[in-house]
């Protein structure tokens, strides 16, 4: 069995409380009461406005990411240079890094081809 209801966010929380007490008049609930319903309304506009910020915000590359894309160049030329499909594995030990990792940065460049060659997937440039 799945549960597939989805998960409340700080935002519908707050905006179900509001909701309801929107139809209600503030001015008739204890003073306590009425604070709290101001503060979670406050609160909501807090949220909205770091959840906004952060969306809009340009994503800086990771210092993994550079590497990656550094090394994706490198790749690229070698590969040219070579003029033959490689393994994964190949690739990789000529670099001197992992195979998981070699395969991460194949992806990243798009004039790469692939082709299976009895089980062994080969990396070549377009």
């Amino acid at each position: 069995m799945t549960n597939t209801t989805k998960k409340m966010t700080y935002v519908d929380a707050l905006t179900t409380i509001e909701q309801y007490f929107q139809t209600a008049d503030i001015s008739e609930f204890p003073p306590k009461l009425a604070d709290a319903i101001n503060r979670m309304a406050e609160l909501k506009a807090s949220i909205e406005k770091r959840n906004s910020k952060k969306a809009d915000a340009p994503k800086k590359p990771t210092k993994t990411q550079q590497e990656n894309a550094a090394l994706a160049v490198k790749v690229k030329d070698f590969l040219y240079e070579k003029g033959e499909a490689m393994a994964c594995k190949t690739i990789a030990d000529e670099f001197g890094v992992t195979p998981q990792k070699m395969s991460a940065i194949l992806k990243l460049i798009p004039s790469i081809s692939k082709e299976s060659v009895k089980g062994v997937t080969m990396f070549s440039v377009q």
